[in-house]
């Protein structure tokens, strides 16, 4: 939530119960990039067979992006693009294709 003046938050869309947070054994901000980076895998290895050319991800937590880069490679795409804001550094939109973008249109 975002309170004018003050901090913004996010919530889970889905609750992780497992965490330390709650009372779990697993840290809750390793626990959820290994969520997000499992969704995205299984969404390219679905893709795959699919020929799907281009995946995306409006919410995407930048930090993730080296191991990203290694899924998609991982699942035959070539070109990862993160796009973050300097408001908000933490978060990206994330694009996974399987050819970069050319120039020449």
């Amino acid at each position: 939530m975002n309170e004018p003046g003050g901090t913004a938050e996010f919530g889970l869309v889905m609750p992780f119960v497992v965490v330390t947070s709650k009372g779990g054994p697993y840290q809750d901000d390793a626990f959820v990039a290994g969520f997000q980076c499992g969704t995205i895998a299984a969404s390219l290895e679905l893709a795959m067979p699919l020929n799907v050319d281009r995946l995306f991800w409006p919410i995407f937590r930048t930090a993730l992006a080296p191991q990203i880069d290694l899924l998609a490679m991982r699942f035959g795409f070539h070109h990862v693009e993160v796009v973050s804001s300097e408001e908000w550094p933490e978060w990206a939109t994330l694009t996974i294709t399987r050819e970069a973008p050319s120039d020449a249109e």
